[in-house]
């Protein structure tokens, strides 16, 4: 039955528990993210209930609908991805390619409805919804919407919870970069497991004021709470760097052979990588036969199969739920680049509404549309599963659950990424020669993206190794492998009282640690994080090691009155003095070098830190503005450093 719950679907599928069914586990799933986001946690729960345990999803309304046709129940707590990615700010940042421009608007609730316009309404109907269904724990993802998962925990303070995340890159490792800061780093030798730190100092100020409360007037049990939630300095820490000492473990359903674990990962049971989340077939047969249409070839599928009998193995082009720009420029980019790479292609309107109308008003316009014709099958909407073992190749954003499935179907893959890990997985993409990956899709040209599907179907390498990963993904049972867990967490932890002491133990140790933390200030608590994680971490203390030698040379020559800055956007850089002489690069802002000559305006510059050429001849100031300025006090290095920290996280 359907009933209302403030103003949004509640479906109630499941009769509360009874003494009769001690052993049947109840699971509440709070999920948030897009399509290809959550079908991996339907599998799972499935799966479950299969096994006679009861699950509920608690996430947006696309998906509770999905949950609804397999019989599922569900509530809806937010709004659908799409809201979000259709923002202006979304578009801006897919456009830069950089994550962290909306990292702000996923807390301040841009997604949410009366989470954000009367929380204290919400939680009570949320726990009044919780009270019904009685989950024993609850699973989670963490792809943004803060205020929701607060008010989740509140409203169920002591039913465990589990994170479970479809990426490996949210746990920390000197192979990739923090899931959401692809941003231009300050120097190009910042190691990446500064990225992860930095993002959870960003993390720390975003919840400064309960650290406030914490150190004057919080209780115990009120700390206990933040704790759970991960918004103390110590258990967001722990939870990023030490994932081995959480109480639960950080479930990671993914393949171990397309992804295998960094080496400098810590040895643990609490990193449970399961394998890829897949409804399985003889699921899928189940339902059809039941009457769900989720698993529905459909007409467009048909006309797929239609094409690929007329034309041969095609490449798919396809970007989910990314966007750039307009639909009129991503259609331009897709047809351009299949006509210059001679290929038949399947192209899936997305989100972006890729069509051949896209091509209206293009200089080329009756050239490309005639080409299509015979050459490009535009279509909304076909399985993966189905359509990528009969493609020649995959182009696509290289989000996780795409790139897995072409992956998984031994089509070799383009990734060409827009923001969060798909930079990440395309240079892994490229690393084991599955494919390769391109320019940022907000800067990709049609020639680039042309040449890129022409290398990959043309040379046989890209098959061959993908194959072998394919097979390797194929014997992994991802589902099984998480419902196993899930149940013995259940049995062994959580009916015998262990996990509970556990969890208690747990909280004792970091409340130990905020005492003692309480009255270092961000900043000293950052450098104490820091400095902790120097042993695990060589490229770290190398370059704090080579940050200590340059703090030297630059006090020194600022003494001397030799070093400068960097103060404009960038300034162009030549071989010689002369204004005629060959370019050689330019330097960007923060840089700081050392004066080698200097006749008037122009100076030789020899770079000491940051980005730009070795050395070069600049022009100390164009039509009045400073370019590069004179740093004569040793101290303004670190109030320059600090100024160009603030700049990279302002909007953060």
């Amino acid at each position: 039955a359907a009933t209302a719950v403030w103003g949004i679907r509640s479906t109630h599928l499941w009769p509360g528990r009874s003494a009769d069914s001690p052993g049947r586990m109840r699971a509440a799933f709070v999920l948030s993210g897009s399509r290809g986001d959550f079908q991996p946690f339907l599998a799972c729960a499935l799966e479950l209930q299969k096994a006679g345990h009861a699950v509920k999803f608690y996430t947006a309304n696309d998906h509770c609908k999905m949950a609804e046709t397999f019989g599922l129940p569900s509530t809806v707590i937010c709004k659908d991805m799409e809201v979000f990615v259709r923002g202006p700010e979304t578009l801006k940042a897919m456009e830069l390619g950089d994550f962290g421009a909306v990292h702000s608007k996923v807390r301040d609730g841009t997604m949410l409805d009366e989470a954000k316009t009367d929380p204290e309404a919400f939680k009570k109907r949320l726990a009044a919804d919780f009270e019904e269904f009685k989950p024993d724990f609850l699973l989670w993802n963490g792809l943004g919407l803060t205020q929701i998962f607060e008010a989740v925990f509140e409203a169920i303070p002591e039913v465990p919870r589990v994170q479970a995340e479809l990426q490996p890159q949210v746990v920390a490792s000197n192979q990739w970069r923090s899931l959401g800061f692809h941003r231009e780093l300050p120097d190009p030798d910042t190691p990446p497991i500064l990225t992860h730190l930095w993002s959870r100092g960003v993390q720390q100020h975003q919840v400064e004021e309960y650290q406030k409360a914490i150190n004057e007037k919080w209780s115990k049990e009120e700390v206990f709470k933040l704790m759970d939630r991960q918004d103390t300095p110590e258990a967001n820490f722990e939870a990023l760097f030490e994932p081995q000492n959480w109480p639960t473990p950080l479930i990671l359903p993914y393949s171990s052979s397309f992804f295998p674990s960094p080496p400098d990962w810590p040895e643990s049971d609490n990193l449970l990588v399961t394998g890829c989340l897949r409804i399985g077939k003889d699921i899928q047969d189940e339902y059809t036969r039941k009457g769900c249409k989720y698993f529905s070839v459909g007409s467009e599928y048909q006309l797929c199969e239609e094409f690929i009998a007329k034309v041969g193995a095609p490449v798919y082009i396809g970007w989910g739920s990314m966007k750039v720009y307009t639909k009129e420029h991503m259609t331009l980019l897709a047809v351009e680049a299949v006509k210059r790479a001679g290929v038949k292609a399947i192209i899936l309107s997305g989100w972006a509404q890729v069509g051949l109308d896209g091509l209206t008003g293009a200089p080329n316009e009756q050239e490309l549309t005639d080409w299509c014709k015979d050459n490009v099958l535009f279509i909304k909407a076909a399985p993966h599963e189905l359509l990528f073992p009969q493609c020649s190749a995959a182009v696509h954003h290289g989000g996780i659950g795409t790139l897995q499935a072409s992956v998984a179907a031994a089509c070799p893959t383009i990734v060409t990424p827009v923001f969060s890990d798909q930079f990440e997985n395309g240079r892994h993409v490229a690393k084991i020669e599955c494919g390769v990956t391109t320019t940022r899709l907000g800067l990709l040209k049609s020639d680039e993206l042309g040449d890129a599907i022409k290398a990959v179907v043309s040379d046989p390498k890209y098959k061959k190794n993908v194959i072998v990963k394919a097979e390797g993904m194929a014997k992994e049972n991802g589902v099984g492998a998480m419902a196993a867990w899930m149940t013995k967490f259940y049995t062994e932890e959580l009916q015998t009282g262990k996990f509970k002491e556990k969890r208690l133990a747990h909280k004792e140790r970091l409340y130990a640690l905020r005492q003692k933390n309480n009255k270092l200030s961000a900043a000293q608590l950052q450098g104490k994080f820091q400095a902790s994680l120097m042993g695990r971490y060589p490229a770290l203390k190398t370059w704090n090691v080579n940050n200590m030698k340059f703090m030297g040379e630059a006090m020194a020559l600022a003494e001397k009155g030799k070093l400068w800055w960097v103060q404009g956007a960038s300034v162009l850089a030549r071989s010689g003095e002369g204004l005629k002489t060959e370019e050689v690069g330019r330097f960007y802002r923060f840089a700081f070098a050392e004066e080698l000559a200097k006749t008037g305006t122009r100076i030789h510059i020899k770079r000491l830190k940051g980005k730009g050429p070795s050395q070069g001849w600049v022009t100390s100031s164009v039509k009045g503005k400073d370019m590069v300025a004179q740093v004569t006090d040793p101290m303004d290095i670190g109030r320059i450093t600090q100024m160009q920290f603030d700049e990279l996280f302002a909007d953060m």
